[in-house]
């Protein structure tokens, strides 16, 4: 199951100075991604959007709101709970949060 944060009962015989899972995991992707095509990827994930009837903006806002504190569904699922936390606790964000509020 993926979680957020560790449980008290998690067992103590892991290192709790190891990384996040979804550290390793978006290294992981990354790693991958240098060695494709970007740009059809990103076009794939944005025709996936056209099929839910969902573009950029309101996915965004989907993301940013309700993925991470307005929707009970969305705060409670597994999936979308692990990669909440991948983003939360990601290098990324804080370069992400930069360049959206002072654009290159």
């Amino acid at each position: 199951m993926y979680c957020d944060a560790p449980s008290d009962t998690d067992s103590g015989n892991e290192d709790t100075n190891s990384p996040p899972i979804q550290l390793i995991n978006t290294a992981n992707l990354w790693a991958k991604l240098k060695s494709s095509n970007v740009a059809s990827k990103v076009e794939h994930i944005l025709r996936c959007m056209d099929d839910v009837r969902l573009n950029l903006p309101i996915f965004l806002d989907l993301v940013l709101d309700l993925v991470s504190w307005g929707d009970p569904d969305c705060i409670t699922n597994v999936k979308i709970r692990y990669e909440r936390t991948a983003l939360m606790v990601s290098e990324e964000l804080s370069s992400i949060l930069r360049r959206w509020h002072k654009p290159p």
